[in-house]
């Protein structure tokens, strides 16, 4: 176990090293500049816990994350900024990004560790090769908004998932006593943690789990109501949805318009960058022969895993597509966009699935050297190809990601 600890810490520190040497290279850009003028330095903490926020993210444990930071630095802004787009500032552009980088890098480290515990070390060192090989890691790890810290909430709540699809501790009362925890962090996080916990929840009541519907219960209510109460606290943001109830069903009707029009293929960026296409393929065959062992009742020691995390990303898929036709009708009423990184909850639920897709063929594998090789490759060209994709995309973000 000190050897498995040891390696993560060594993953973590290697990590925030690199993630604060790109935020020391990426100009401050104009979301991260609105956040820290008109929420950070403007607004204490009271202010913050109250939702008087001008956002729409409604991110309060992020924003009180950064206050502390800033207070305990005696750091503000110190350029006049007056709407560029980017901005030169080399300490705020390291230390505005301290809490982010922490936050993914520890991500990042516990994925390793999960799976170097629960599996085997090179389990581990594989899912931190599939972490690593993902755009969303790179890219908001070193951005001074909610998404790196919504990341590692995602990834904590994927592996309490996993203790309870395992069966292993699904009758102990801590996995879903650190879930609903998790799940109250996720609603202070963002607005859009509904859609991970109303998908794992979901499973968890109507799969096998059901029978502790208490827990189910425990786990989903509190949170959702933590979502609902900042959202509340914060309609003013969206008050033009609510003056004119018509208005919503006009909007439902532009978005589902530019929807099936081919909107969503002009956007695919969406969706492809939190779960690159190459790995999308893969757990489409993967699907495949992983219904076929169902249907030959094989390998259904290793399967509820991957059930359980194929259902709720189907799931969270499913209330993506409501979200971008909702925010294509937003859009077409003069409203602001949607951009990829709403969906980076995506990412860890697609390392989980994708791991446990492995396991379930490794484990078919079992003795067959050339199958068993077949799925090393297999895993090491998707890697590959993803590392690659990720590069490439990073690189079209221009000018303001000065790597």
């Amino acid at each position: 176990m000190f050897s498995k600890l040891l390696i993560a810490v060594i993953v973590f520190s290697i990590c925030v090293s690199c993630g604060i040497r790109i935020a020391s290279q990426k100009l401050l850009w104009n979301d991260e500049l609105f956040t820290q003028v008109e929420t950070i330095d403007r607004l204490g903490y009271s202010d913050i816990g109250r939702a008087k926020f001008p956002e729409g993210n409604l991110s309060p444990l992020f924003y009180l994350g950064q206050k502390f930071i800033c207070r305990w630095t005696d750091y503000r802004l110190p350029v006049q900024w007056n709407g560029e787009f980017c901005i030169y500032e080399p300490r705020g552009q390291v230390l505005l990004r301290i809490l982010p980088v922490a936050c993914m890098s520890l991500a990042v480290a516990l994925i390793f560790l999960y799976f170097a515990c629960r599996v085997s070390i090179p389990a581990g060192f594989l899912g931190l090769a599939v972490t690593l090989s993902g755009f969303s890691v790179w890219a908001f790890m070193p951005e001074a908004r909610p998404y790196s810290l919504w990341f590692l909430l995602c990834s904590l709540q994927a592996m309490l998932f996993m203790e309870i699809l395992d069966g292993r501790n699904a009758r102990k009362f801590w996995p879903w006593v650190l879930m609903a925890l998790v799940n109250v962090l996720l609603s202070l996080t963002i607005f859009f943690s509904a859609i991970p916990i109303i998908a794992v929840s979901a499973v968890l009541f109507f799969g096998q789990w059901g029978r502790y519907m208490r827990n189910c219960i425990f786990v989903t209510v509190i949170p959702l109501a933590g979502c609902v109460l900042y959202y509340l606290l914060a309609k003013r943001t969206y008050s033009n949805l609510s003056e004119d109830p018509a208005s919503v069903l006009r909007m439902l009707k532009s978005g589902a318009v530019l929807f099936f029009s081919g909107g969503i293929f002009a956007q695919r960026d969406l969706i492809l960058t939190n779960i690159p296409p190459f790995w999308g393929y893969f757990l489409g065959v993967g699907s495949c022969i992983v219904g076929w062992l169902s249907l030959s009742k094989r390998g259904a020691d290793v399967l509820a895993g991957f059930k359980g995390f194929f259902s709720a990303l189907v799931m969270m898929l499913v209330m993506v597509c409501a979200v971008i036709i909702w925010f294509f009708g937003w859009r077409a009423s003069g409203n602001f966009g949607i951009a990829e990184r709403y969906f980076i909850f995506l990412t860890p639920f697609a390392i989980f699935l994708i791991m446990s897709l492995v396991r379930v063929l490794w484990s078919f594998a079992k003795e067959d050297g050339l199958y068993r090789l077949m799925v090393v490759v297999g895993m090491g060209s998707m890697i590959a190809l993803t590392s690659l994709w990720t590069h490439i995309h990073l690189m079209k973000w221009g000018p303001f990601w000065s790597l």
